[in-house]
Formats: C-alpha cells, sequence, structure tokens
C-alpha cells in the first residue's frame, strides 16, 4: 500500500512541476534569435559555459522551396513569425552534427499553441513552407518529418498547392521553346 502512495505521489510531483524539454533531453541550449536571414537559417546567441556565442543555426530537415519564390517569402515570414512571439527558445542538435561546425544544424524547441514542446522544423513542414531534407534530418525524427510533408501534401498546403495544380493541357515546356533561353 505504501509503494501505491509513493507511486501516485511521485506521478503527481511531476504532472505539477510539468514536463521541460530538458527533461526528455539533457543537452538542449537556450537560444536566443537575432535575425531570420533564410527560410532555413537563423542568426542567434547561445550561452556556452561562461562565454555567450554568436551562431548561424541550419533547421535540419528542411529543404526550402527555392522554385517557389512567393512560398520561399512566406516560409521566412512564418520562421521569423514563430521565433519572434516564443519567450524560451532551445536548440538541439541533428545526429551527427557538433558544435565545432561553423554553422550548426538541428532543430528550435519551442512551446506550441497547445502548450506541448514542437519544433519550428516540424511546424514548417506541417504548413506546407517546406520539403523534408532527408540529408539534414536526423535518423530520429525523419519519419516523423516525412509524415508531416505526407499530410502537409494531402491537405494541398504551402508548396503543395502549387505543386498539386493539374498542369494545364497543350501548354509547352520551355525546353521544348526553341526561342525560350535558359
Amino acid at each position: 500500500m505504501m509503494k501505491k502512495w509513493l507511486l501516485v505521489a511521485i506521478l503527481s510531483g511531476l504532472l505539477m512541476i510539468g514536463f521541460y524539454p530538458v527533461a526528455a533531453e539533457e543537452n538542449l541550449l537556450p537560444v536566443w534569435i537575432t535575425k531570420c536571414p533564410r527560410a532555413n537559417i537563423v542568426e542567434a546567441e547561445a550561452k556556452v559555459g561562461e562565454d555567450t556565442v554568436k551562431i548561424r543555426i541550419k533547421l535540419a530537415g528542411l529543404k526550402p522551396p527555392l522554385a517557389y519564390p512567393t512560398i520561399y517569402q512566406e516560409a521566412q515570414a512564418e520562421l521569423k513569425k514563430m521565433v519572434e512571439e516564443k519567450e524560451e527558445i532551445y536548440f538541439d542538435f541533428a545526429l551527427g552534427y557538433t558544435p565545432t561546425a561553423d554553422i550548426w544544424v538541428g532543430y528550435l524547441y519551442f512551446l506550441g499553441e497547445e502548450g506541448d514542446w514542437v519544433t519550428a522544423n516540424e511546424e514548417l513542414i506541417k504548413k506546407g513552407f517546406s520539403q523534408v531534407d532527408q540529408e539534414t534530418a536526423g535518423e530520429n525524427l525523419l519519419n516523423h518529418l516525412l509524415a508531416l510533408e505526407a499530410e502537409a501534401k494531402e491537405n494541398n498546403l504551402g508548396l503543395w498547392e502549387i505543386e498539386n495544380r493539374p498542369s494545364t493541357k497543350g501548354r509547352r515546356d520551355r525546353s521544348e521553346c526553341p526561342s525560350c533561353t535558359r
């Protein structure tokens, strides 16, 4: 009986404290975003030891839609909006990447609308603002990101709305036009 009450007390304590991303990942690093120069890159400051360092972060698993400038600009604006609205943002390296690189590759974590921890990477893919870059996505999140991409495709969100449009009949490809130059 005593063991049962002890277990209930411990679980209640965990619920009262709340789940913090550091509990799941002890390597999360608080970062302060200073600029969003691209749809998949942010500039930030991070406390490393006693020093505050300026870093560039590439969001792992994101391949921005360079072929669609309007969607690219929307993706960049969405990323900027996401990080500006958040009080706490944490960074975690994607598997295989380290802080010795000139640009850090990983995930930006923050509290989502429903109070759960999400990544900016997930949100951009879920909204159709990016394809999944399988080369930079960590193996631990790759399948999850691919599932989010499939959901965005199915719902015709962002770049997938353009990709899924039926092509116009009779329209010629530029490569077929002798007077068109690339």
